[in-house]
């Protein structure tokens, strides 16, 4: 196996790689820690945590693109030349206080998309029981997160762990970049 860690938001202007800290690097937690920021540690101790228990990964944090569309085929193409066999984008969700809980997305008729998902999400409720399981999301064509699952070669996985807009799941994440990633690598593992 060879695991791409992709961390989500990772396009030039988005704020992630312009030094600036300006534009769109994905949802703000309640304790002011961007998407970007935030897996950006996660891709790093989950690289460790795989090197570990001996697979293979890399991580690709900057698309090397401005748009969306150009940003995901680039990645897609980085992921094909680095060789990845499987590949996971980190995120984490946002919207009204009320709304919480993790998901992965898998594209709706990748058999390898769905194991991955179910490896993962798997390993998650084990370590996470608390936190709303809003499960597996097979993703069809419009669907948020198409893009990225589509155009990848290799079976692909969209992780969003919690809500960074709610009180509870960021009680529990915050800080937790190590437990995310330890969490992620065992279910990789169980492949």
């Amino acid at each position: 196996m060879n695991l791409g860690i992709c961390v989500g938001h990772s396009r030039r202007g988005s704020g992630a790689n312009d030094g600036k800290g300006t534009g769109d690097m994905g949802a703000v937690s309640l304790w002011g820690e961007s998407e970007w920021d935030y897996n950006s540690k996660v891709a790093v101790a989950l690289k460790a945590e795989l090197e570990n228990r001996w697979i293979s990964s890399f991580i690709l944090d900057d698309y090397q693109a401005s748009g969306y569309s150009t940003g995901i085929r680039r990645a897609a193409k980085m992921l094909r030349d680095n060789g990845a066999t499987h590949t996971i984008e980190l995120h984490f969700n946002a919207a009204t206080p009320s709304g919480n809980g993790s998901e992965f997305l898998h594209w709706h008729n990748s058999r390898g998309g769905k194991a991955l998902a179910q490896a993962l999400h798997k390993s998650f409720k084990e370590k996470f029981p608390e936190i709303t399981d809003r499960g597996l999301k097979p993703r069809h064509p419009g669907q948020r997160g198409t893009a990225f699952l589509r155009t990848t070669h290799c079976p692909a996985v969209i992780v969003e762990p919690f809500f960074g807009s709610n009180t509870r799941d960021c009680q529990i994440f915050r800080g937790a970049e190590d437990v995310l990633a330890a969490t992620y690598a065992e279910g990789i593992s169980r492949l």
